[in-house]
């Protein structure tokens, strides 16, 4: 995004989260932000930086596994990140 796209940038449904085999090697991105409290998930803008940051919501029951979270925006392209929830994973 080159700025500010509006609030209605994802299909329905999206993001969405999944089970992802953690096995297969891949690595997910080394730029992911600290965790914050989190009652529930959003989406916020901020104008100074002309960044999205999406606030996701875990659910407990994913320690010790991986996960693949999907967004899927309205112009039709798709991009993903792969987590993992297992203890000592960086």
């Amino acid at each position: 995004m080159g700025g500010f796209e509006g609030y209605d940038l994802l299909e329905g449904g999206a993001p969405g989260s999944r089970f992802y085999p953690c096995e297969n090697g891949t690595m997910g991105s080394r730029e992911i932000q600290a965790a914050v409290d989190a009652s529930r998930s959003s989406l916020t803008y901020a104008p100074a930086s002309h960044a999205y940051t999406y606030t996701w919501k875990t659910d407990a029951s994913w320690a010790g596994s991986c996960r693949e979270l999907t967004f899927a925006f309205r112009d039709g392209s798709m991009r993903r990140a792969l987590f993992d929830f297992r203890p000592g994973a960086s």
